[in-house]
């Protein structure tokens, strides 16, 4: 890539390997706005991001999230963007979203991960190496993971490596 980055890798759903799910954001999930209402699907939102880079699209995977899922290490399902509506700052998600209509202090968050493996909680975690991307992987041991939970691994230009502690 041509721009240094701060990927988060963060525990969506808790358990062991097998059942525990895992989301990614190569920018250390920093891509968030305000929540100003939600109609089923359809999210009004503050704005939509700086640009097209540190925005909001098509296709991404985003969490509703408030103060209290941050206190409580709550954790929503994660939605589908279907479409943006730039000029109205709409952003209508794949699935309805109607179940937090009420809950004060919303926010949109955007996470990175994609293809046939994503959905509502999360990545798998492999028993292998998983690419999040551009040669960034993630492993997985044996264990027990907890929601919330994460790594942060920074990305950098000038070396095109990982800078991770590998001893």
């Amino acid at each position: 890539r041509l721009e240094n980055q701060l990927y988060r890798v963060e525990v969506h759903q808790g358990g062991d390997r097998a059942s525990a799910r895992f989301k990614w954001s190569r920018d250390n999930a920093i891509v968030a706005t305000r929540i100003a209402a939600i109609d089923g699907r359809v999210l009004s939102v503050a704005d939509l991001g700086r640009d097209e880079v540190l925005g909001f699209a098509p296709g991404q995977w985003v969490e509703i999230v408030s103060e209290f899922t941050a206190l409580t290490d709550t954790r929503h399902p994660l939605f589908e963007i279907e479409s943006v509506d730039a000029g109205r700052r709409l952003v209508t998600l794949r699935t309805t979203a109607a179940a937090f209509a009420t809950e004060p202090g919303l926010q949109l968050r955007r996470w990175d991960q994609s293809g046939s493996g994503a959905g509502e909680t999360g990545l798998l975690m492999a028993a292998d190496w998983v690419e999040l991307e551009s040669g960034v992987e993630a492993l997985f041991t044996d264990g027990s993971y907890r929601a919330g939970d994460y790594w942060l691994i920074p990305a950098r230009t000038a070396t095109a490596d990982v800078e991770w502690s590998r001893g």
